[in-house]
């Protein structure tokens, strides 16, 4: 097991490394885990539209198991896979960005604090959430999106330019930031607490053993970290997807005014239990996603850093 130096007086990593790192751990990541992100945005969306459209995952069909089956009914193996090129294009850009600002922010030296690590976790998660929002609601659409209603057009980019002419057709660019301030909101606290976690137990497990963390530790933390992070700040990815969903069709017309309405509305009709809506196959989802976009970040990086004759953490 290679030997760690003192990792909060290295330097970051090249920002070349930091990106490619960043790209490979998103697109490895989402694509793992795309079922269950699109049985995570059917779920959301299950009871905001109730009585407007035909609900595509029942009261019979609403668990994991049976949304599953639902989806694979609709389109075969495929459909699990919808919108995950969209979902790739976003998260590759995101995930460099967001490494990128958090490698140059996070503590070194001295510098120790939770303080300092959430708040440069959070910028961090702003900054690329910022960058690849318009890609969030096309991936959102795409997963949404009964069978049939986007084709792909290889004029203008296959499906995904038909997902955006739609949009900017009947909807006007306005759609493509819809959601964007609730997003916002909810990835400071997610990113935060996620990135803040997930570093501290890295760092503490290189300060007992003097090494650098094996694969499974690397997975425990990515889950830990991630699962606690998405619990806290759920409900706002809820609102998000139902704002971002809305309009996209006469089955599913604009409900809701803002962040706030949707808030009041979906705990009016649902309770609790409607802003967790898909919580249990977002957190199956978002947990190996976060775990295995760590580990593949952390030991990419730890092996550039190892032909550049030093360890980087």
């Amino acid at each position: 097991m290679a030997v760690c130096d003192d990792p909060l007086l290295d330097a970051p990593p090249p920002p070349e490394e930091i990106i490619l790192c960043g790209m490979a751990a998103g697109a490895v990541s989402r694509t793992c885990t795309a079922p269950l992100d699109r049985l995570k945005t059917l779920m959301a969306l299950r009871d905001a539209f109730r009585g407007t459209q035909k609900v595509k995952l029942s009261s019979r069909s609403a668990g994991v198991v049976g949304g599953l089956r639902m989806i694979y009914k609709e389109g075969g193996v495929t459909a699990f896979w919808r919108g995950n090129f969209t979902n790739v294009l976003k998260v590759m850009p995101e995930l460099a960005l967001k490494f990128m600002v958090f490698e140059t922010l996070k503590p070194r030296g001295e510098d120790t604090s939770m303080q300092t690590r959430f708040a440069a976790g959070a910028a961090a998660g702003m900054a690329a959430q910022a960058l690849v929002y318009p890609l969030d609601v096309i991936k959102t659409r795409l997963a949404a999106a009964e069978t049939g209603l986007y084709r792909h057009e290889p004029r203008y980019g296959g499906m995904l330019g038909h997902v955006v002419r739609r949009m900017l057709r009947f909807e006007g660019w306005r759609a493509m930031y819809k959601g964007m301030g609730v997003s916002i909101v909810g990835i400071i606290p997610y990113s935060g607490f996620d990135l803040m976690i997930f570093e501290t137990l890295k760092l503490r497990y290189i300060s007992y053993t003097g090494t650098c963390p094996p694969y499974v530790y690397l997975l425990l933390a990515g889950m830990i970290s991630s699962c606690i992070a998405q619990t806290i700040t759920y409900p706002l990815g809820v609102v998000r997807i139902r704002l971002q969903a809305q309009g996209m069709t006469l089955d599913r017309p604009i409900l809701f005014s803002g962040p706030i309405d949707c808030f009041r509305q979906t705990y009016r009709s649902s309770g609790v239990r409607g802003l967790y809506s898909g919580y249990i196959p977002s957190l199956l989802k978002v947990a190996p996603s976060a775990a295995i976009s760590y580990t593949v970040y952390e030991r990419m990086k730890h092996s550039f850093a190892l032909q550049r004759g030093g360890v980087s953490t």
